[in-house]
């Protein structure tokens, strides 16, 4: 949820035209390693143009109001994506990726 209520801060009224994913479901907890798996994942959809759907999601909390991509990928050529981690020991990352002009 916290995660939530800083992309909407940081984000703004933009927040609701951003799809967002994890892909904590398809690997569990990876504790350090979240950060680096993060970044590459913003950095093959960066590439392919696609965003991955978040496994399982199936009832999102109302509270975050995000655009959580559901059910399937999502085909859309971003120029622009930010991989965020908080791990259980304490570890918190934040990396914005930008696509080759």
């Amino acid at each position: 949820m916290s995660e939530a209520v800083a992309l909407r801060a940081a984000l703004g009224g933009a927040v609701s035209s951003v799809p967002v994913s994890t892909p904590k479901p398809q690997t569990g907890h990876l504790v350090g390693g979240g950060g680096a798996l993060n970044a590459a994942v913003s950095a093959l959809a960066l590439h392919h143009g696609v965003v991955p759907a978040t496994l399982n999601l199936d009832d999102p909390d109302p509270a975050c109001a995000l655009d959580h991509v559901r059910g399937s990928a999502r085909e859309t050529r971003p120029s622009h994506a930010m991989a965020l981690a908080r791990g259980i020991e304490g570890q918190a990352v934040a990396l914005t990726l930008s696509r080759p002009a």
